[in-house]
C-alpha cells in the first residue's frame, strides 16, 4: 500500500476499459501463431533403458501410451529452429496485440520505480577473522550489485563511502559483452585475499566459477566450468568444493578442487556422484565452519554425507597428499519417507537434526554423536518435545546456542535454545521464542549471519505495514534491535496499521485472518489498534 492509490486505480481502470473495448482479438492485425499438431507417443511407466523410478508398484507395467501433438516444442538444448522461429512468431503477436498498451504499461512502470530507492547499500555483515565486514550496493541507473567490505563499525550511508569503502566485485563489469549475465554466488576466502563468484552467461543456469585476486583487483587465470553455481571453501584458501549437473541439468556430483598456493597447480577430485534421477545434490558448511554437508535429496527422502574439513586441514598443513574422498562419510543413509536436516554443535560435539522421523507428522528436534550420526544414535529432547503444532523449518547453530525458525499459530517463528549435557545427556536447558509488537507479520532468519561465536544474531522482518527490516536479536534476553528499515519513496507506515483476527470454522478451526489499513483521522496512536478498528463500522 502506497501515497498515490487513486492514482494507480484510474490507470488500471482506463487498461481495463481498453483491454474489454478491444476485446484482446487484435481483429484486422496480425494473426496468431498456432503450432503446428505433429501426432507424437509418449509412454508413461516402466520404460525399457530409461530410469523412470525405483519403488515398486508406483510405475505403470506395462506403460500406458498417450499422443502428445505438441511434443516437437520440447527442445532441451534451446537450439531447435523451428521451435525458436514458433517463439519469435508468438512475441511478435504478442507485442502487436498489446501495442493499445504500451503508453498505460510505461505509467505503471513510472509508478512503480518511483517506489524503489534505487541507491542503496546492505547493512554489512562480519565474515572472517581480519575485521572486514561484506555488504552489498545498488546504484541509480545501474542493473547490477557491486560487492564491497569495510573495516568500519558504522552502519551510517555517509561513512560508507570513499576510502573507506572496498569494492571487491562489480557486476556491471562482470555483465560487461555479455547476452546475458546471473552472479550466483559471491564467497570470499578464508584468507580474505580471495574470492570466488559464479556467473552465468547463458541463461541455461550453468555456471562458471572464477576467482579474483582482492589486491590486484583483477581476476585470475583459474576457473571451474559448467558447475551448479554452489560453492563452499574449506578451511584455507587450498580447499574449494563445487557441485556439477548432469544431461538433465539435475544436480548429481560433488567435487574439491585442491589448490597449490602460490604455484597455480590444482587437482578436481570428484567425491559423490548419485545416479537416481530422482534425488537432487546440494553442498554447504556447517555454521562452526568445520564440517562440509552434501545432502541428496528427493520430494520425500534424503540422505546426508560429511567431510570432516578440521581432518583434512590438518594432513594437508603436515605436507601430505590427500584423497578427500577418504574423508567423505554418510551422516545417515536415505530411507523411504525420511527427511532430515543438519548442522555441527561443535560445543557439545553433537549434529542437531530436524526430521519427520518415527512417521512424525511435522518434524522434531533431535541430536546425535559427531561421530556416531546414524539414525541408530538420534535421540529427541526431553525438555523439547516433539509438537504437532510446531512447523520446524531450520535449525542454525551458533557456539553457545541454536535458533529455530518454523510456524506456530499461523505465524513464522524464531526459538532461542540453549543447551546443557545432564549426565552425559544432551538437553535443551532454556527456550525462549523471539516476539514481535505486531500481530501480524512474517520473520526469516538471515543469510548473513556468518559469526559462529556471536551472541546475537540477524534476521529480516517485514509486516503488510512495515518495510523490510534488519534486527537483530539478543540471544540471551530474546531483546530485538531494529538496525535498519528499508526505505520506500513516496510511503508513510505511520499512516497504515496491520492486526490479526480469527473467524471460527464449522468445525471450530480457528482460522487467522490478516488485516491491513488506513488510520482514519479518528485513530489515536498508542491506544488499542484492535479496539480501535473493531468500534468502526465498516463495510462486511
Amino acid at each position: 500500500e502506497v501515497e498515490g492509490g487513486q492514482r494507480r486505480g484510474m490507470i488500471t481502470r482506463r487498461i481495463v476499459r481498453s483491454m474489454s473495448a478491444k476485446g484482446m482479438s487484435n481483429e484486422g492485425g496480425k494473426a496468431k501463431a498456432l503450432p503446428a499438431r505433429v501426432p507424437h507417443e509418449v509412454k508413461f511407466g516402466v520404460v525399457e533403458g530409461e530410469n523412470r523410478g525405483s519403488v515398486k508398484g508406483s510405475l505403470f507395467d506395462p506403460p500406458i501410451t498417450r499422443t502428445d501433438p505438441y511434443f516437437w516444442l520440447r527442445d532441451d538444448e534451446r537450439k531447435s529452429e523451428k521451435v525458436i522461429d514458433y517463439l519469435k512468431q508468438e512475441n511478435d503477436y504478442c507485442k502487436e496485440a498489446t501495442s493499445h498498451l504500451e503508453s498505460f504499461s510505461g505509467e505503471i512502470y513510472k509508478e512503480m520505480k518511483s517506489h524503489l530507492k534505487e541507491t542503496d547499500d546492505e547493512v554489512p555483515w562480519q565474515q572472517g577473522t581480519l575485521g572486514w565486514r561484506y555488504f552489498t550496493r545498488t546504484l541509480e541507473g545501474k542493473s547490477y550489485k557491486l560487492h564491497c567490505r569495510t573495516k568500519l563499525e558504522s552502519n551510517a550511508e555517509e561513512d560508507l563511502q570513499g576510502e573507506n569503502i572496498d569494492v571487491i566485485l562489480d557486476e556491471n563489469d562482470v555483465a560487461k559483452d555479455l547476452a546475458h549475465c546471473d552472479v550466483g554466488c559471491v564467497v570470499p576466502s578464508p584468507s580474505e585475499n580471495l574470492v570466488a563468484y559464479a556467473v552465468d552467461s547463458t541463461g541455461y543456469e550453468t555456471y562458471k566459477v572464477c576467482f579474483r585476486d582482492l589486491d590486484g583487483k583483477q581476476n585470475t587465470e583459474e576457473t571451474i566450468e559448467e558447475t551448479t553455481g554452489d560453492i563452499a571453501w574449506g578451511l584455507d584458501d587450498s580447499l574449494i568444493f563445487y557441485s556439477k549437473m548432469d544431461k538433465a541439468h539435475r544436480p548429481h556430483q560433488l567435487w574439491v578442487r585442491v589448490r597449490k598456493e602460490g604455484t597455480g597447480e590444482a587437482r578436481d577430485q570428484l567425491l559423490l556422484e548419485e545416479d537416481d534421477e530422482r534425488f537432487w545434490l546440494g553442498l554447504w558448511k556447517s555454521r562452526s565452519g568445520k564440517i562440509l554437508f552434501s545432502g541428496l535429496r528427493s520430494k520425500e527422502t534424503t540422505e546426508v554425507h560429511m567431510i570432516d574439513l578440521q581432518a583434512v586441514h590438518d594432513r594437508i598443513k603436515a605436507g601430505q597428499d590427500v584423497e578427500i574422498k577418504d574423508f567423505l562419510k554418510m551422516v545417515s543413509p536415505r530411507e523411504q519417507g525420511v527427511i532430515y536436516k543438519v548442522d555441527h554443535l561443535d560445543k557439545f560435539g553433537h549434529l542437531v537434526f530436524l526430521t519427520n522421523a518415527w512417521d512424525k507428522k511435522e518434524f522434531t528436534l533431535c541430536a546425535a554423536p559427531v561421530d556416531k550420526p546414524d539414525r541408530a544414535n538420534w535421540f529427541e529432547m526431553e525438555s523439547f518435545k516433539y509438537d504437532p503444532g510446531k512447523y520446524l523449518l531450520g535449525a542454525y547453530c551458533f557456539k553457545d546456542f541454536v535458533v529455530l525458525s518454523g510456524r506456530e499459530g499461523g505465524l513464522t517463528r524464531l526459538w532461542i535454545l540453549h543447551f546443557a549435557e545432564d549426565g552425559g545427556t544432551l538437553d535443551v536447558a532454556k527456550c525462549q521464542r523471539v516476539e514481535f509488537e505486531e500481530e501480524a507479520y512474517e520473520v526469516n532468519f538471515s543469510a548473513r549471519n556468518k559469526v559462529f561465536d556471536s551472541d546475537s544474531f540477524r534476521v529480516i522482518y517485514s509486516s503488510m505495514v512495515t518495510p523490510d527490516s534488519t534486527v537483530m536479536v539478543n540471544s540471551s534476553s530474546g531483546e530485538t534491535e531494529v538496525i535498519k528499515v528499508d526505505e520506500v519513496p513516496g510511503y508513510d507506515p505511520s499512516k497504515y496499521a496491520t492486526i490479526r483476527l480469527e473467524a471460527e470454522a464449522r468445525d471450530g478451526t480457528k482460522i487467522p485472518m490478516s488485516v491491513v489499513f488506513k488510520k482514519d483521522k479518528d485513530f489515536v496512536d498508542g491506544e488499542d489498534i484492535k479496539t480501535q478498528f473493531m468500534s468502526k463500522e465498516r463495510p462486511t
